[in-house]
């Protein structure tokens, strides 16, 4: 993961849905020049890899990952702005440090059961510790000190059985399992909200989700074709908690309508069929899921909403080869989802000196038709 641009690598894109949110971010760091023109690095990083083979039948593997960085930008911006005739120009000025350190162990198993069966178990622990300062200067007059301290605490095992059942046939039973918290502490001086009683603010901010996910599947080819049928299920828990605080003289107050506390459940059964139909030139992909979801919303322990939802997924891929060098592919998908669980925060939360957020609740389903067409 980039520190200074936070775009996602492709694991953390793999598990996103295990991954709980990070509500305020660092949105002054991301600017429009490339980082090797704007910042100034200082990481250390050390890693360590093992591989053992035991016998004949079991295979280990072992990671242990440590990071820590020192980034320093300075971003100055200009705004020219002529509203109705009226001129009038806006300046910022940022003075950023941030020290990301990062620790993490990683394992993976391979147990060999017979020449048919395979039994593979991964884990992975994390612990990150990211703190941002930022020193803010608003059209050279009014100056603005932040701190934000994230907190990453995650663990994921993933436990893998499979079984050749024939030549051309197999099984597979895939359990995974995933503890995540990211609590927030945001720092603003001098205080935004009632200055004229404190001097600073501070906004308290916890994502914290439990994910459990069991799918079998069974894998075939026949002929010309190969199909893929899976049946699962997947439980997410997820709690958030947040609070708005006035600290004066060292004593800190809890200020009130400031307050989140909820557990949101989602509880899905599914069912996927796809199929992998070669014909000449032609490779066509038709994959449909149904789904059964269940969410339940409580607001400090009192249920405030459910609902129940039966979805179908269809999707259909055609690749048509040109020649050795080319390819024409399309395909089109309809979605049906919830919402993501930040926007079920229904009290402000304050996410930078100049922007609160809050939300209107909605367990409704969103939907989306998907075509994309590649060559």
């Amino acid at each position: 993961m980039s520190y200074f641009s936070y775009n996602p690598n492709v694991e953390q894109l793999k598990e996103y849905i295990f991954l709980a949110k990070k509500y305020i971010s660092d949105s002054y760091f991301d600017t429009d020049i490339d980082p090797e023109r704007n910042n100034i690095n200082n990481a250390f990083f050390g890693s360590y890899n093992a591989t053992f083979k035991v016998g004949e039948i079991l295979n280990l593997k072992t990671n242990l990952f440590y990071l820590t960085d020192k980034i320093n930008s300075e971003q100055s911006i200009v705004s020219s702005n002529d509203i109705n005739g009226q001129q009038f120009t806006t300046s910022d000025q940022f003075s950023i440090f941030k020290t990301p350190v990062q620790y993490r162990g990683d394992i993976e198993a391979k147990y060999y059961i017979s020449k048919k069966s395979l039994l593979e178990y991964s884990a992975k622990y994390k612990i990150e510790n990211i703190n941002t300062l930022n020193n803010l200067l608003q059209n050279k007059t009014s100056a603005y000190h932040t701190e934000l301290n994230t907190k990453e605490n995650y663990f994921k095992q993933t436990l893998i059985y499979t079984r050749k059942l024939s030549a051309k046939k197999a099984f597979q039973l895939t359990i995974r399992q995933a503890l995540n918290d990211a609590p927030q502490k945001f720092t603003f001086t001098p205080a935004i909200f009632e200055p004229l009683t404190y001097s600073s603010n501070i906004q308290l901010s916890k994502f914290k989700k439990n994910s459990l996910n069991i799918e079998s599947n069974l894998l075939a080819n026949v002929n010309k074709g190969k199909y893929t049928t899976s049946l699962g299920t997947y439980f997410q828990q997820i709690n958030y908690t947040s609070t708005l605080q006035g600290k004066s003289d060292n004593n800190e107050q809890s200020i009130a309508n400031f307050n989140n506390n909820f557990i949101y459940l989602v509880k899905t059964i599914y069912t996927n069929v796809s199929d992998n139909i070669q014909f000449k030139y032609f490779r066509l992909i038709p994959t449909i899921t149904l789904t059964y979801l269940q969410q339940d919303l409580s607001e400090k322990q009192t249920i405030t909403k459910n609902t129940s939802n039966f979805l179908i997924e269809p999707s259909f891929t055609v690749n048509y080869k040109i020649n050795d060098f080319s390819a024409f592919l399309i395909n089109t998908t309809y979605r049906q989802k919830p919402f993501s669980e930040e926007y079920l925060i229904n009290s402000p939360v304050f996410l930078s000196n100049r922007l609160i957020k809050y939300n209107q609740i909605s367990l409704t389903i969103q939907k989306s038709k998907i075509i994309n067409a590649f060559y």
